[in-house]
C-alpha cells in the first residue's frame, strides 16, 4: 500500500522524461535537416568551391604551431562533409530514423486499440463511469462506516464535500480514459504517421538540394577557370 503511489510516480516521470528526449532528439535532427536545406540553397555562406591554390606557409610561433598540430590532427573530419559517402551514410542513417518513428507509430496504434478496448469494458463498471451513482455508491459506505469520509482518516474530507469527491480525487476512471487518454491517444497517432511522411519527404528533398549544390559547385569551378584563362 506505501509503496505503491511512489512505484506510480516513478513510472509516470520516466514515461514523461522518455517522451521528452523523444521529441527533443527527433526535433534536433529536423531542424539540422531544414537548416541544410536553407544552406544548400544559399543561404548562411551557402556552397562555396574550395580554393586549393592558397599556399601553405610554415609556424612561426608557439600559437601558429599549435593551431597547425590541431588542424592536422582533424584534417581528415574537416572536408568529409562535402564528400558524397559522408551524405549518402547519413541520408541512409536518417531513413533508419525515419523507419523507428513508423514504427513506434504504429506502437502508439496498438496502445490506442487497447485503451479503446478498455474503454469500452470499463463503461461496463457504472461505478466508474457515471457520477451519479458514484457518489450513491460513497454515501452508500458513508452509512454503514462512520469513518470512512472524515477528517480523522483523511484530512482532505475536512473542506471537500463528498459529493464533488469522485470528480475531485478522480475516481471517475472511465470518464478520464475516455476523455482524456483517448484524446491524446488519437493526436500522437495522427502525429506519429504525419511525422513519418513529411520525414521521409525531407529526406528525398535534402537528396534533391545535395545534388544540387554538387552541380552549383561544378558550375562555379568551370566559371572560375574559364575567367582565369
Amino acid at each position: 500500500k506505501g509503496k505503491a503511489p511512489p512505484m506510480f510516480y516513478q513510472v509516470s516521470n520516466l514515461y514523461k522524461t522518455l517522451w521528452t528526449t523523444y521529441f527533443v532528439f527527433f526535433g534536433v535532427l529536423t531542424l539540422g535537416m531544414l537548416f541544410y536545406g536553407f544552406w544548400a540553397s544559399g543561404w548562411f555562406g551557402g556552397p562555396s568551391v574550395a580554393n586549393s591554390d592558397e599556399g601553405l606557409e610554415p609556424p612561426h610561433s608557439l600559437r601558429d604551431k599549435i593551431r597547425v598540430c590541431c588542424r592536422s590532427c582533424n584534417a581528415c573530419m574537416r572536408n568529409c562533409h562535402d564528400s558524397h559517402l559522408c551524405f549518402w551514410s547519413v541520408l541512409l542513417l536518417m531513413e533508419v530514423v525515419v523507419l523507428v518513428i513508423f514504427v513506434i507509430a504504429i506502437l502508439v496504434c496498438i496502445i490506442g486499440g487497447l485503451q479503446a478496448f478498455m474503454s469500452a469494458g470499463c463503461s461496463q463498471v457504472y461505478v466508474l463511469a457515471d457520477r451519479t451513482i458514484c457518489t450513491v455508491a460513497m454515501k452508500t459506505m458513508q452509512t454503514f462506516l462512520k469513518t470512512f469520509w472524515s477528517s480523522s482518516n483523511l484530512p482532505a474530507a475536512a473542506t471537500m464535500d463528498i459529493n464533488d469527491a469522485c470528480v475531485d480525487e478522480g475516481l471517475l476512471t472511465c470518464h478520464l480514459i475516455a476523455e482524456q487518454m483517448v484524446s491524446a491517444v488519437k493526436l500522437s497517432i495522427f502525429g506519429g504517421l504525419v511525422a513519418s511522411v513529411l520525414s521521409l519527404q525531407l529526406l528525398v528533398e535534402s537528396a534533391v538540394k545535395h545534388e544540387q549544390v554538387t552541380f552549383r559547385r561544378l558550375l562555379t569551378l568551370e566559371a572560375k577557370e574559364a575567367k582565369e584563362a
